[in-house]
């Protein structure tokens, strides 16, 4: 069974309209942008085939329009109907992927980053300022979260250097 879903901001306005099957639609997983974190703003209409999910699709694009063209609210890079379902790679194909990554090891894995890249990385943010939507989204993220009392004691001697809280 396919479906097109909507996900929706805070607000109720929708921000991403996509084609899928399965828990597409749910997961953020293939997606440039984030699925909503409550499933309450998450949309659902069912369609028999895959082709009229993918013109429910290009509808829902069109009618809501794309951030990216300036024609609407949606942030879809494209005007959907696209897409392959149920793709597989071939063997060749999984195994020059498989060579591609060797080696390869994610910041999250132990890669140590030296002091002149995160002086260069630094250098870098400053002046940047983010969107309002971005420090939303970054927010929401860290609600939750309980820093442990050497986090907060560390956290407390830097905004003291910084000025930005009274010594």
């Amino acid at each position: 069974m396919f479906y097109t879903y909507l996900w929706l901001r805070y607000d109720g306005t929708p921000y991403y309209a996509g084609k899928g099957k399965g828990d597409r639609g749910f997961t953020s997983k293939g997606h440039r942008v984030r699925r909503p974190k409550d499933s309450s703003r998450i949309i659902l209409q069912d369609w028999p085939s895959e082709k009229d999910a993918f013109e429910a699709e290009k509808f829902l694009i069109m009618y809501y329009g794309r951030l990216d063209l300036g024609t609407g609210c949606l942030r879809n890079l494209t005007d959907g109907g696209e897409g392959i379902t149920g793709y597989n790679h071939t063997e060749e194909t999984k195994q020059k992927l498989s060579e591609s990554c060797k080696g390869y090891i994610p910041w999250s894995k132990g890669k140590t980053v030296t002091e002149e890249i995160r002086h260069r990385i630094s250098e870098y943010r400053k002046g940047k300022i983010h969107t309002v939507e971005t420090r939303r989204r970054m927010s929401e993220s860290h609600m939750g979260s309980i820093h442990t009392e050497e986090t907060r004691r560390k956290i407390s001697e830097s905004r003291k250097k910084q000025g930005r809280i009274n010594a």
